[in-house]
Formats: structure tokens, C-alpha cells, sequence
């Protein structure tokens, strides 16, 4: 009010850590220097050229800002069976400066079966034509999160004979034959067998089934 010149001073102080951090009106801010939650002041006094001054001060609570979550992979992304062995990864940053930690979900239809980054897979929990989803989720100091996920299908694996005999072996023209075959299938899945008998000299098929009865009209004795 006395119309004398002021002249106008500033102090940043981090309250919560008890450090001050500059003298400008503005003041920039780094995750050096102040974290999410804490609590900043400004004061800034006033002082005229008779030497008088007044102060004031304002303060500012710092908000937690959540983590970014890059794109989640999963390697390999095709050709995947019931036996693959999957790794699931992602990145994450945070405008805090936080370090986020990132943790992974395997489901299959809604059901957890994995927590880690890789997962070898089994009859028991996935099947042919299941789609089989990884969760990504980056979680800060505070708790904050981002979260994404991707998915895979199961491809189905062919059954693999292990073993076919013949019985009686040796056979004659009028025989009854059996064919006994052993099979398995790392799906997991119920196999079933159709037969096909075949007179390879003469080209001729036999029949079908797992038994044929043979004749002197179907096979001779140098078939």
C-alpha cells in the first residue's frame, strides 16, 4: 500500500522427505526428487525497500500414476501343442519412475494354470482346440496396475502306431486273421481304429474290420 517497489523470493521444499528443492517460480520435478504421495510446499515472501516482508505458503500432494504395460507375446505363437513348452513376456514403464513388477495368469476356459512366465503344457490341462490365454499385469510401489493378455490355440496331434501284428502268423487261405494294433496319443484323447485288409498281389481289398476270414477265392497260398 505504500506504493514502494517488492521484491518476490520462493522456496520448494519436499515435505515428506525434508529437502528443498529450489527457488524459482517454477519448479520441474523428477523421480529423483519427489515420489508419488508426497507432499510439496511452496513458500514465497514478499519484501519491500523498507526492508518489510510477508509471507504465504500453498502445498500440493503428489498422485501415484499407474504403470504402462507393453505388448504381451507369447512365444511360440502357433504350431502349439498339447506337449509345448510356452513363455509368455512383456514390458512395462512407469512416468514415476517406479520399477513395476510383472507377473503372469495362464487360464484355459476361465481356469488358472500357471503363475510363472513359462509354462510346459499336458493332456491334463489343455485339449486340442482350447484357446489358451497369458495375463501380463505390471503393479507399481503403490499398487497401481496395467494390465493385457494374449492368447494361443492347441493344435491337435496325430495318434502314433506303436505296434500292428498279425495273428495267426503264419496264416493260410483259409484263416481267420486278427489284426491287433497298439496306438497312443499325447492329447490325451480316446482312440478309435478302422481296419482295411488288402490282397497286395492281387490288389484286391479283403475287407474291413478287424477280423477277415479268409478263402481260397480271396487269398492263395503264395499271396
Amino acid at each position: 500500500p505504500d506504493g514502494q517497489p517488492i521484491s518476490t523470493t520462493y522456496q520448494w521444499v519436499n515435505v515428506t522427505e525434508g529437502t528443498t528443492l529450489g527457488t524459482s517460480p517454477l519448479q520441474g520435478l523428477s523421480s529423483s526428487i519427489a515420489s508419488p504421495s508426497d507432499e510439496l510446499s511452496c513458500l514465497v515472501t514478499a519484501t519491500d525497500s523498507g526492508g518489510l516482508s510477508s509471507n504465504s505458503s500453498g502445498t500440493v500432494f503428489l498422485t501415484n500414476r499407474a504403470p504402462n504395460l507393453g505388448t504381451v507375446y507369447i512365444d511360440p505363437s502357433s504350431g502349439v501343442t498339447t506337449t509345448s513348452t510356452l513363455s509368455c513376456s512383456t514390458t512395462a514403464t512407469d512416468d514415476d519412475g517406479e520399477i513395476p513388477v510383472i507377473s503372469y495368469v495362464w487360464t484355459n476356459g476361465g481356469s488358472v494354470i500357471g503363475t510363472a512366465s513359462e509354462i510346459t503344457l499336458d493332456w491334463n490341462i489343455v485339449a486340442p482346440g482350447d484357446n489358451l490365454y497369458c495375463t501380463a499385469t505390471a503393479t507399481d510401489s503403490v499398487g497401481e496396475i496395467d494390465s493385457d493378455s494374449t492368447l494361443v490355440s492347441i493344435d491337435n496331434t496325430a495318434p502314433v502306431i506303436t505296434d500292428l501284428t498279425i495273428s495267426p502268423s503264419p496264416g493260410y487261405n483259409d484263416s481267420i486273421l486278427t489284426c491287433i494294433v497298439t496306438a497312443t496319443d499325447v492329447d490325451g484323447q480316446n482312440l478309435s481304429s478302422n481296419f482295411t485288409w488288402l490282397n497286395i498281389d492281387t490288389g484286391v481289398a479283403l475287407g474291413i474290420g478287424a477280423t477277415l476270414n479268409l478263402n481260397s477265392t480271396s487269398a492263395s497260398t503264395t499271396d
